[in-house]
This record gives structure tokens, C-alpha cells and sequence, in this order.
């Protein structure tokens, strides 16, 4: 029995090392691309090239939530979370849209921005409420945009 059980120990603690994976921007980037382009936009060279871009600089920006390192997987984290709860209240967006407006609010080139906020913002801006219809796109954005000029958002 002792030795199921270490055996066991020993299993779990080797298998979840060798399942780890570790997120960079590139592959971040895309995954994004994938998964938009199973939404039906199609992943061009130039589509990929701005998605690297977008998810460089909001890893370098963002205000980190894992351990040194994760960064990467922190933003990925944080689109993939906003675009399901955007799915679930029957908003379509994708990857690179939400992945935009983080990236629009970041052009300052300051770091340890709330990200987390900016896109918590965005989604309150788009789900419509019982007494008022959410925002458009465009209209959520710009609204992000003057929270930013205005000092509303910025880092933490």
C-alpha cells in the first residue's frame, strides 16, 4: 500500500511537469490567431505580424498577475476569460479585437497597467442591461480611450 502511494506521489508530481506548458507571446499570439480564425476571420501574415505586437507590448505593460515569467499567459488569461463572458452574454468579438482596445490604452509606454480593469471596463460598456442597450465596439473603444486621456485608467 506504501508503495502505491508513493508510487502515486511520485507520478503526479513527474506528470504534471511533463504536461506544464509554458506560454510565450508568439505562441499566445497565435493561438489567438487560431482560434479567430475558427470565428471565420482569416489569419493573414499582417493579422499575425499585429497579434505578436499587440500581445509584446500588453506583456511588457500589463500589470502581471502570475509569477515573473508569465507574463504572456497572464493577458492571454485575461482576453480569453473576456471574450467567453463577451460569448456567453451573445456579444461576438474576437481575440483581436479585445487584444486592440488593451493595446490602444497602452500607447503611454508606461507599465504595470491594469489591464484586468481596462478590460472589465470594456465588457461592462458592451453587455446590456435591463433599461439600456450596451455600446457598440467603436463606441466602448473611444470610450476606453478618453478614460485613459482623462486619467480614469492608467497604471496601478
Amino acid at each position: 500500500m506504501k508503495r502505491n502511494v508513493v508510487a502515486l506521489a511520485v507520478l503526479l508530481a513527474l506528470g504534471s511537469n511533463a504536461f506544464a506548458q509554458t506560454y510565450t507571446t508568439s505562441s499566445i499570439a497565435t493561438i489567438f490567431a487560431e482560434k479567430d480564425q475558427e470565428r471565420g476571420v482569416t489569419a493573414t501574415v499582417e493579422r499575425k505580424e499585429q497579434l505578436l505586437e499587440m500581445t509584446q507590448r500588453a506583456a511588457q505593460q500589463c500589470h502581471n498577475n502570475l509569477a515573473k515569467g508569465q507574463e504572456a499567459e497572464n493577458i492571454g488569461n485575461m482576453i480569453i476569460v473576456t471574450r467567453q463572458k463577451l460569448d456567453a452574454a451573445q456579444i461576438p468579438i474576437t481575440h483581436y479585437e479585445l487584444l486592440d482596445v488593451v493595446y490602444s490604452a497602452l500607447g503611454d509606454g508606461k507599465s504595470d497597467w491594469n489591464c484586468g480593469s481596462v478590460l472589465a471596463m470594456y465588457m461592462t460598456l458592451r453587455v446590456p442591461t435591463k433599461s439600456e442597450s450596451g455600446l457598440t465596439h467603436i463606441g466602448a473603444y473611444k470610450t476606453i480611450q478618453a478614460g485613459r486621456d482623462n486619467g480614469l485608467l492608467g497604471p496601478t
